[in-house]
């Protein structure tokens, strides 16, 4: 009969060995999860500094390597997904972006697919005095879909300005509200006359036919919802006037930004 001292020796041989093979497996599948993605840099703004795909997960690390402001970029990942940052709507800071010498680091989705090319390629930069910087194409996208923006921003202003001193009661903002619907959603012709007083701000389209690009319309779109979400926030708002008041004060500011 073996002794007792036979068994616990035996026990804890078996737990050692367990112990490795649970840690070489966890290390493996860490390695496997965690995998360094090849960027394509089409701008001489950026450096990458760091590439990283965990699971579904891509982050991202790069620097400014330019004497301006990056207020917005554009990356790609493979042929039909693209992630847009554009900085200038923040209401934290006037001085929006990616400053000289700073290094961005963000996590975005990475689309899963396997029939999908996921090459990553970091296509245009956009800077604080309105000039770009890498793909023109992608650059004059972004730069679109800011017109779009500051057109229904300055079909708005005015008449949240009519408001200021008038907005009171629920019929008031319900009234705002109707007028803007009407301003926001005025038909093509109108929008291509308003876009040829703002074109030192974007193109009007890419294929010289008499209506807007696609971008532009994003744009519009874009406007539209958030000047109509704001102006649906005074509803519940105890001090209306001084709501409105900021809201036009912020627009204001974004309108010189794009």
């Amino acid at each position: 009969m073996k002794s007792p001292r036979f068994y616990v020796l035996t026990i804890a041989l078996l737990l050692c060995l367990s112990g490795f093979t649970f840690t070489k497996t966890s290390r493996t599948l860490n390695h496997q999860e965690s995998k360094n993605v090849k960027v394509t840099n089409r701008t001489s703004t950026f450096q990458v500094t760091d590439a990283q795909r965990v699971e579904e997960q891509l982050t991202l690390s790069f620097m400014n390597n330019d004497g301006r402001r990056v207020t917005a970029f554009v990356i790609t990942i493979g042929k039909g997904y693209s992630i847009k940052e554009d900085f200038i709507t923040s209401e934290v800071s006037d001085e929006v972006g990616i400053k000289p010498r700073q290094t961005f680091q963000r996590t975005y989705p990475f689309p899963s697919s396997p029939l999908q090319s996921t090459d990553v390629t970091l296509q245009a930069a956009v800077f604080d005095d309105k000039t770009g910087d890498g793909n023109p194409i992608i650059f004059e996208e972004i730069m679109d879909t800011r017109l779009g923006q500051a057109l229904q921003i300055k079909r708005s202003i005015k008449l949240l300005e009519q408001y200021v001193d008038s907005l009171n009661g629920q019929d008031s903002v319900g009234k705002l509200k109707a007028e803007l619907e009407v301003h926001l959603s005025r038909p093509e012709t109108e929008t291509l006359a308003a876009l040829q007083e703002l074109q030192g701000v974007g193109t009007i389209n890419r294929s010289n036919k008499s209506s807007v690009s696609d971008s532009v319309y994003a744009g519009l779109a874009a406007g539209r919802t958030d000047v109509l979400r704001r102006v649906a926030e005074l509803e519940h708002c105890a001090n209306r006037k001084l709501k409105l008041l900021s809201i036009t004060t912020y627009y204001h500011k974004l309108l010189e930004r794009l």
